[in-house]
């Protein structure tokens, strides 16, 4: 509820309201948001009526809770598969069954360490810590290993997950690790979003000096949900979901590759996400 909807009211209600709000920043060309818990009192001195105002800056307890959120839920649940196929290794060891539970056990053990990797660096990201390495590299490698990371995972099962190569070298200089796990988290997002039968497609092309990644799915994300995709904690999932998804994204690609992340929804173009980058990363001290 906004700072003046809960002045409003209290006055008309003439009762102490509690309530939060969450405020968009821009600090020295970092974008953020800033969680605030709000507090009013109405009070009334010599037939006047007045509002008693405090706020408390929830930024701490909303970081923690976030981190609390994910770490409990993801590195467990990866933790959990890990000593499940642990145990299946030790019961058929020697057998058919033994180098495939070993390369799942492996794979698994990657992606808990991703995990772990992908926290530690927002948490610097947010901190304005996080340090990257741009090097040259092909637009159609980075469209490889995205497309490699969820090819065959659980989630895209029963759905069309393609991806459109380009026929023309592209040579980009970025941050290939984060530009990839930024194209994760939108792949993942828009597989979780689709039904069996719906597609994702991965592409990119040139615009201009800029290169634009563009993963789209079907559907249409309705307009309440389109005005807060890019908040931190917010998940059109379950009231407890993630949601860090995008809000990563737009934190990663704006504030450290020097990028844009937008998108669009619509009948027409169905759900369009977009990532523009640079081709060649702009040198941070001009001067030199």
């Amino acid at each position: 509820m906004a700072l003046v909807k809960v002045a409003k009211n209290t006055l008309q209600k003439f009762e102490s309201i509690e309530d939060e709000c969450r405020v968009i920043v821009n600090y020295e060309g970092f974008e953020t948001s800033l969680d605030f818990k709000v507090f009013t009192s109405p009070l009334s001195i010599e037939d006047e009526n007045y509002i008693v105002f405090a706020i408390k800056n929830l930024e701490s307890e909303k970081r923690r809770e976030l981190l609390e959120r994910i770490f409990f839920h993801d590195v467990l649940n990866t933790a959990s598969v890990i000593f499940g196929i642990s145990g299946m290794i030790s019961e058929v060891r020697g057998k058919d069954n033994f180098d495939k539970f070993a390369k799942i056990l492996l794979n698994t053990s990657e992606q808990l360490i991703q995990e772990i990797q992908a926290q530690r660096d927002l948490s610097n990201a947010e901190a304005g810590k996080l340090v990257i390495y741009p090097s040259q590299d092909t637009v159609k490698d980075i469209l490889e290993k995205a497309y490699e990371l969820y090819e065959n995972n659980s989630i895209t099962k029963g759905k069309s997950f393609v991806c459109d190569y380009p026929k023309e070298m592209m040579i980009i200089e970025t941050d290939h690790h984060f530009i990839i796990r930024s194209l994760g988290n939108l792949i993942k997002n828009a597989l979780e979003a689709i039904n069996p039968g719906e597609k994702v497609s991965l592409s990119a092309y040139e615009y201009g000096e800029n290169i634009r990644f563009v993963v789209s799915n079907d559907g249409v994300i309705p307009k309440h949900i389109q005005l807060q995709i890019f908040n931190r904690s917010f998940s059109t999932k379950a009231k407890k979901g993630r949601g860090i998804g995008t809000y990563s994204v737009k934190l990663l690609i704006e504030n450290y590759l020097k990028g844009k992340v937008n998108f669009i929804s619509n009948e027409n173009d169905q759900t369009q996400f977009i990532i523009e980058v640079p081709k060649i990363f702009p040198n941070p001290n001009p001067e030199i």
